[in-house]
């Protein structure tokens, strides 16, 4: 069972090619060993767990391997709660120039596909305990393209890492991720703020030597890999709960090797003996398995019996312990109760999200919100930082306030109720109206918006009204000489 993944230290004031090899060797050891873990919950999220190998030693033709992926499952409602739904990035400011720049920012990142990237990037965290994205300049784009001038790119954790300063503030000194030549050989491409090298490793003797092959300078001052950490101890849920899962996995493949057995009984044979064959031969066990038939011969007052030799498990008692099992996995992990087997319930979502569980699973993604917003903000430095120079864009980090949408058309008649209610307070702001309801991912947006469409068909409807008053007008003072015409007509 593991612990979470280690973070990588440098004691170093500054990296630069006197010292990259020499920090490069010191930290390969931890970061090897986080390899390996990711590598191997990896491995268990898609299915290759331990009961795979399991061997029995009585009655080993008899071995089934049950494999429960309960751990597939947890990662998967995981990151659907979180991400789900796509963050959404909206303007920090009251300002017509930042909500159209964001927009722009957010039709980049459309193009992109971030919202499914997000989902990948959850994924890996909710399976090692950690993830990467890189954000590199699109080196094709132009002011006329039509696609995003940056790259989102999901790195594979076991193949990035980020090494953060030892001193006060611990502050990222260099990234890196690597990748391997034909021949194995793996190349190391690392980034600081203000240079990029390509290192050769190479294992010799059981050490690794590495070789710097390429130098060339950061142009964007930035580290282009932002680490998001699932927590501070780097801890997936897979691990939290690994051994129960084993645990589940070894019950189900014990229960039905006992209903295999149970069918596939051994007899007992008492009181007598199998004799011998046509031709002399000691009847055996095989030979009884083929024929299918005994004849039994009593001697003297010994009955001679066969029995199955055969006990049946308690199912009932078993389930009993499966579910508190699987209860204590979900409790652990933090997730709903599926309401023993039952998804429905007549509940409103109000209700629903306070019992079974939800109000457990909604705690639990709060807690990674600020933690996923922070590494958040410092890729959006990055996207910035490009968009500055191959844009018009001209927006901070601190105009972009990033929302997660889940959860905003849950209850919906109520919360509207709540808007209507606030709106027909003369007291009450409409901003505060539009935020407090909770309807709405970027309150101000939706407010501005309601704001101009009332202003515009308050203007519509004005002009309508005065004119058909004036027609109305119109009629009225031609109004008597139509009457003594149709009159005099009459």
């Amino acid at each position: 069972m593991y612990n979470g993944r280690r973070v990588l230290y440098t004691s170093k004031e500054y990296i630069d090619e006197t010292n990259i090899i020499d920090d490069l060797s010191k930290i390969m050891a931890k970061h090897t060993a986080n390899i390996n873990e990711i590598d191997y919950l990896y491995r268990y999220y898609k299915g290759e767990q331990p009961i795979r190998r399991r061997k029995k030693e009585i009655r080993p033709e008899i071995c089934n391997k049950i494999t429960e992926n309960r751990a597939n499952e947890i990662v998967s409602f995981k990151t659907g709660y979180l991400v789900g739904e796509p963050i959404q990035y909206v303007s920090q400011k009251s300002s017509v120039e930042n909500s159209q720049s964001i927009e722009k920012l957010n039709a980049f990142l459309r193009d992109e596909n971030k919202s499914s990237k997000d989902v990948e990037l959850s994924d890996w965290q909710n399976i090692g305990g950690t993830a990467y994205r890189m954000i590199l300049p699109e080196e094709q784009y132009t002011e006329e393209s039509d696609f995003s001038p940056f790259n989102l790119i999901t790195l594979d954790p076991r193949d990035a890492f980020v090494v953060y300063s030892a001193r006060l503030g611990h502050k990222p000194m260099y990234c890196g991720y690597t990748y391997k030549l034909d021949d194995k050989i793996k190349v190391y491409c690392i980034y600081t703020h203000t240079e990029y090298f390509e290192i050769k490793g190479q294992t010799i003797l059981r050490k690794e030597r590495f070789e710097i092959l390429k130098k060339d300078s950061n142009n964007l001052a930035m580290l282009p890999i932002i680490e998001y950490p699932l927590n501070k101890a780097r801890l997936g849920y897979i691990e939290l709960v690994e051994d129960l899962l084993n645990a589940i996995n070894l019950f189900d493949s014990n229960r039905l090797d006992a209903v295999e057995q149970f069918v596939q009984s051994l007899l007992v044979l008492k009181n007598c003996e199998l004799g011998t064959d046509e031709n002399g031969n000691r009847i055996t066990a095989n030979d009884i398995r083929e024929a299918g038939l005994i004849e039994l011969v009593s001697i003297g007052d010994n009955r001679a019996e066969i029995q199955n030799l055969a006990d049946q498990l308690d199912q009932s008692q078993n389930q009993t312990l499966k579910d508190d099992m699987y209860q204590t996995v979900l409790t652990i992990v933090g997730m709903p109760s599926q309401s023993n087997g039952s998804t429905s319930d007549s509940s409103n979502n109000g209700a629903v999200i306070l019992k079974n569980g939800w109000q457990s699973a909604e705690a639990r993604a709060k807690l990674i919100e600020p933690i996923w917003k922070e590494c958040e903000n410092e890729a959006i430095k990055v996207m910035l930082r490009i968009c500055r120079d191959l844009t018009d864009i001209e927006l901070k980090s601190s105009d972009i306030s990033i929302k997660f949408t889940r959860r905003n058309y849950e209850d919906i008649s109520t919360k509207s109720n709540v808007l209507v209610s606030l709106l027909n307070n003369p007291k009450v702001a409409p901003i505060d109206a539009y935020t407090v309801c909770g309807l709405f991912p970027d309150p101000e947006e939706a407010c501005n918006r309601g704001l101009k469409y009332y202003e515009d068909n308050k203007t519509e409807t004005t002009q309508v009204e005065e004119t058909e008053n004036t027609e109305i007008e119109e009629t009225t003072e031609n109004g008597t000489d139509i009457t003594e015409t149709v009159l005099d007509e009459v």
